[in-house]
């Protein structure tokens, strides 16, 4: 006989706290796998990769968690995030030492910025440099390059030189997906997270909410192609007071249901499964749909305590390259099923 929801979740919570402790690296970062794949969408390598990014987007699911387990992670986990940082307060998705350079960007810089806050962490104010990234209409463009701001402030031109180099002026442009211009709506739902309701990102909220109306989750980012990140980012902001999100949680709460199967998973994947989960608890959305998702968690469990890894996201609108890894899978897991946990509280 099955056991109850809420206590399979809890010894299935507690196996996957010691695989978290076990696979987090002596730095505190969460290692981060990259897989290619070739044309017919089989995946051909699967490599090593690091990035503050994911760590960071990672580890802010435990923060639903007041275990010890969750608080050592976190710590270990800022420490690699601040080592990351860069003047005056700002991050790229490949941090210090990696070969590979692109310029720094608003959405590792916000996740980042919003773990530090979290966990108590004071960071350098680079709000004048959030409101001078925005287009005409309010929403923040994703990449912090020359061209993309008009102003004489001087730190931003301090920044900018230090992104004279060829790498980063020309080639990233010619050689990826990325363009100076770029506007994704998973990173405007990152920067609201961040910097919440306000003057700031009233044109962003709008933008986010006019994309779930629309249904234009899928289209409006290249580098998230999986709607269950965007809800997870809404959720996570309208956690942290973005009550505008109201508007649209009924819509997302219907989405995340007519994806979900009868047993509960999304695609059969944890990750979009669990996103989808944690989103609908942080709006505090009907529960039917979360109680079969955590109880097909819980079941689809390693052994070890992880669960598998899945893309988080890929490296354009195409499927060639995708970032993700077991451990990023289990710590957005756990944010799903202690704030299950929590409900039943």
């Amino acid at each position: 006989m099955r056991a109850e929801p809420a206590v399979s979740a809890a010894r299935a919570l507690d196996r996957a706290r010691r695989f978290l402790v076990s696979a987090q690296r002596a730095t505190g970062e969460l290692p981060v796998e990259r897989t290619a794949y070739d044309d017919s969408g089989k995946e051909r390598s699967v490599e090593p990769d690091s990035s503050p990014f994911l760590t960071a987007f990672a580890v802010l699911g435990l923060c639903a968690d007041d275990s010890r387990e969750a608080h050592e992670v976190r710590a270990r986990a800022v420490t690699f995030v601040e080592s990351q940082r860069e003047w005056p307060g700002v991050w790229r998705f490949w941090g210090r030492g990696m070969t590979v350079s692109v310029p720094p960007d608003l959405d590792t810089t916000s996740v980042c910025q919003t773990l530090l806050a979290r966990e108590g962490r004071a960071s350098r104010s680079i709000a004048w440099l959030y409101r001078r990234s925005r287009d005409r209409t309010g929403r923040f463009r994703t990449w912090l390059t020359p061209g993309n701001i008009r102003t004489l402030h001087p730190v931003y031109w301090l920044l900018m030189l230090r992104e004279l180099h060829p790498s980063r002026l020309i080639l990233v442009w010619r050689t990826t997906s990325a363009h100076r211009r770029d506007r994704d709506v998973v990173v405007n739902a990152n920067v609201v997270t961040f910097l919440g309701d306000g003057a700031t990102t009233d044109g962003a909220i709008r933008w986010i909410i006019e994309t779930v109306q629309s249904g234009e989750e899928e289209t409006r980012d290249k580098w998230y192609h999986d709607r269950e990140v965007l809800y997870l980012a809404i959720g996570r902001a309208y956690a942290g007071g973005v009550r505008r999100f109201d508007l649209v949680s009924d819509l997302i709460s219907r989405r995340v249901a007519e994806r979900t199967s009868p047993e509960g998973d999304i695609a059969g994947s944890a990750l979009r499964t669990a996103m989808g989960a944690a989103a609908m608890l942080h709006l505090g959305l009907p529960r039917t749909t979360v109680e079969r998702a955590i109880a097909w968690l819980v079941d689809a469990q390693d052994a070890d305590g992880g669960w598998p890894s899945a893309p988080l996201h890929y490296g354009g609108p195409g499927r060639a390259r995708s970032w993700g890894a077991r451990a990023v899978t289990t710590a957005l897991v756990v944010e799903a099923i202690a704030l299950y946990e929590s409900s039943h509280a």
